[in-house]
């Protein structure tokens, strides 16, 4: 199993090349900073699993919406 912890220094990219999001780290902060490196990245298999992972993100997405309304 792999774990990469995202903080606020990380931002994205990504190749509909390759099929692949990678994560990479600024020094000082989100797009402040030189950038220190690649932390991690994920390829995907095919399309199906990018829109597979994207629908992962939109039902997490909708719930911290819910929550987030819920608090107000």
């Amino acid at each position: 199993m792999i774990n990469i912890e995202f903080d606020e220094r990380s931002v994205f990219t990504y190749s509909s090349d390759t099929l692949t999001v990678n994560a990479w780290d600024h020094r000082d902060g989100k797009w402040e900073g030189p950038v220190i490196g690649c932390i991690g990245g994920i390829k995907f298999a095919d399309k199906n699993q990018v829109y597979h992972f994207m629908e992962m993100l939109e039902f997490m997405l909708d719930k911290l919406d819910k929550e987030e309304k819920q608090d107000v």
